[in-house]
């Protein structure tokens, strides 16, 4: 959260204002938000996770 930008930031805001089903079949790739704005911050999530590889628990 951190690097992003703050237009980034504010999007992030209003992706986690959504349901949390939605946001788990989202992240899931189980559909996609109506909203292209969401869909890219889903996606930079997404590459991010990837990017970083496992987290140990």
């Amino acid at each position: 959260y951190d690097t992003l930008s703050d237009e980034d930031k504010r999007l992030f805001i209003r992706f986690l204002e959504n349901d949390d089903p939605d946001l788990f079949n989202w992240l899931m790739n189980q559909g996609r938000p109506a909203d292209a704005q969401l869909q890219r911050m889903i996606n930079l999530i997404q590459t991010r996770n990837r990017e970083r590889g496992p987290v140990a628990i």
